[in-house]
């Protein structure tokens, strides 16, 4: 089981390269425009651990850190280039308050809170900013965050499905990853759903940005 969730993680790294709920969460205005710094060195480090989603007994994984290795241009625009402890690396672009990879896919928005902006057809998944500011604390702290959730049509999996927010989604649609950003950090925390067996967990424990 040890190595299988190894696997996982090392999938999920791939996918992600980039606590406590405050009551007062709507008192939270920021802008988001800045949410990752793209530099080079800039780097993060995060613990993983899975959840078993039936008995919620976490255990701990392997730590991951990311680093920012260079820049490059690719027709006319600035990527940059996330490497990972795995081995795993990952091309993003930055435009006006949004972070995209080389395919184009959009993984945040800073001001689109209403529309789909990330949508793959062939797993029928999509991707929506969650108009809800957050206080998350992780090990490296305390940070006020929004939210980039990617779901997906008629799953086998219904963990996390909030029934309270229909216009959100609803029962035809099932959480695949949640992930939290916070200004000029980065990503603090993200969770991705395996079936509804098992949640893998990453929360920043440390970080180095030069914005």
């Amino acid at each position: 089981m040890k190595s299988f969730n190894k696997i996982i993680i090392l999938l999920y790294s791939c996918l992600v390269i980039v606590g406590c709920h405050n009551s007062d969460n709507d008192q939270i205005s920021i802008d988001y425009t800045d949410a990752i710094q793209f530099k080079k060195n800039n780097y993060w480090v995060y613990e993983f651990a899975s959840i078993d989603l039936e008995s919620e007994i976490k255990l701990p994984e392997l730590d991951d850190s990311i680093y920012i290795e260079k820049d490059t241009v690719i027709d006319s625009k600035i990527y940059y280039k996330f490497r990972n402890a795995f081995g795993l690396n990952e091309l993003k672009t930055k435009g006006s308050g949004t972070i995209a990879d080389l395919n184009g896919d959009i993984e945040f928005s800073a001001t689109d809170f209403a529309d789909t902006i990330y949508r793959d057809d062939n797993l029928r998944q999509y991707g929506m900013m969650k108009d809800v500011k957050e206080l998350i604390e992780v090990p490296a702290g305390k940070f006020k965050t929004v939210m980039f959730i990617v779901f997906e049509r008629n799953s086998g999996h219904a963990h996390g499905i909030d029934s309270s927010n229909p216009s959100f989604y609803n029962k035809d649609f099932s959480i695949v990853s949640k992930t939290w950003y916070a200004k000029n950090v980065g990503i603090v925390k993200s969770v991705f759903y395996f079936d509804n067996i098992t949640a893998f967990e990453k929360n920043l424990l440390r970080y180095r940005v030069n914005g």
